[in-house]
């Protein structure tokens, strides 16, 4: 879990806010320190209401064969049986440089639903390649906090038979 550039920028609007107050009467310093509780506290509270991976369920399927010059997707589902609040997921795939690289997905993933990403495999030409990892990426309901899962793909390879074997 890490904070975003949003809470990065909520607290820094602290530091000119407190010194303007401290400008303009030395006695409102006060303020600056109530307003660093306050922010700390609201990007607590987003931590606590950003669900962990734990309350995800994850499923990747791959395809069976992948052919050079033409496209396939690799399938990527995330569900969730728990009550939390919609939270937007982004996902991303590394492979080698046999394969271009496909675009980040995202997508709105409610409770007790399921969200799917097709990622694009294209092969741009022939030998053996590998993906890599997968990540995903999630915030709190008021994108001050963000969580990330990586999986390693260890054993889905393009042959020189333009074949992918599934693990």
């Amino acid at each position: 879990m890490r904070p975003t550039f949003r809470a990065f920028l909520m607290f820094a609007a602290g530091i000119p806010l407190t010194l303007v107050l401290i400008i303009v009467d030395d006695a409102l310093w006060p303020f600056g320190i109530a307003y660093l509780a306050f922010a700390v506290l609201i990007v607590g509270f987003d931590a606590l209401r950003t669900p962990p991976f734990g309350s995800f369920s994850l499923t990747v399927d791959t395809p069976e064969a992948l052919y050079v010059g033409e496209t396939d997707n690799m399938s990527v589902t995330v569900t969730s049986d728990r009550n939390h609040p919609p939270t937007t997921i982004e996902a991303l795939c590394d492979v080698d440089a046999l394969l271009s690289p496909p675009q980040m997905r995202r997508g709105t993933l409610g409770a007790a639903e399921a969200v799917r990403f097709d990622l694009p495999l294209v092969p741009e030409r022939r030998g053996v390649t590998v993906l890599q990892r997968l990540w995903l990426r999630w915030s709190g309901p008021m994108a001050l906090v963000e969580r990330r899962h990586v999986q390693d793909r260890k054993s889905t390879r393009l042959n020189s038979s333009h074949q992918i074997i599934s693990y």
